[in-house]
């Protein structure tokens, strides 16, 4: 089976585009998000386990729910600077995971977004007060959380 080229669309809309992604997309291992797009949709890369690492643009201000759920594989993940909120589970069980950088401009952490993250050191670019909210368990099983800020 010919499969298609990942675009903007189709990582924007998730799993609405006709079942996971990784069937019918080629999802290649080092991932780049393309610019232009601005959300990353509903379990678009759920359990994908081709996905190595995860380059996300300036242009996607939202990753959402269930996003990178499950790619156990997955050890990287570059967030841009304008990502304001990360969903529930977006991360949740991405054990290889090593160290994720959550810029100051992210408001919103969702619940168990990175839950079962077990190897992950999480910095986060402000201190936890001034999220709007961290959902319960967003961190829970991590390695380490801890708050980094400097310029």
């Amino acid at each position: 089976m010919l499969k298609k080229r990942l675009g903007v669309e189709a990582i924007e809309k998730g799993w609405y585009v006709g079942g996971r992604l990784a069937t019918n997309f080629k999802i290649p291992s080092t991932l780049n998000i393309p610019e232009g797009c601005e959300s990353i949709g509903l379990n678009v890369f759920y359990g994908c386990w081709r996905l190595r690492e995860v380059i996300i643009p300036d242009s996607v201000k939202v990753i959402g729910i269930g996003a990178f759920w499950d790619c156990k594989r997955l050890e990287k993940v570059r967030i841009s600077k304008r990502v304001n909120k990360i969903g529930v589970r977006a991360f949740r069980g991405c054990w290889k995971l090593r160290e994720v950088i959550v810029p100051g401009n992210v408001d919103e952490i969702g619940a168990t977004a990175f839950e079962g993250c077990k190897r992950a050191i999480i910095i986060l670019k402000k201190p936890r007060y001034q999220f709007i909210n961290i959902g319960e368990r967003a961190f829970e099983g991590c390695r380490r959380v801890k708050e980094e800020i400097r310029g």
